[in-house]
């Protein structure tokens, strides 16, 4: 059976399914940005953008709890 069928929902489901996706982001996730700079980084976003199969905040959380770990 498939799942949701966003493109087939009415206002009022899309509208719950919006507040409630809102909701569950602002109470599970911490949003972080970072800026790299095109040219002086460019092989570090190279690296970044090679990454198969691993998304970046799961490489990203790996890495840094390397460092919690190695100290």
């Amino acid at each position: 059976m498939p799942g949701n069928l966003y493109k087939n929902w009415g206002v009022e489901q899309r509208k719950h399914w919006n507040e409630y996706n809102k909701n569950y982001s602002k109470t599970h996730f911490k949003t972080i940005n970072l800026k790299l700079r095109i040219d002086e980084d460019k092989d570090i976003i190279d690296y970044l953008n090679s990454r198969n199969g691993e998304t970046l905040s799961e490489f990203v959380r790996q890495i840094i709890r390397e460092k919690i770990n190695s100290k």
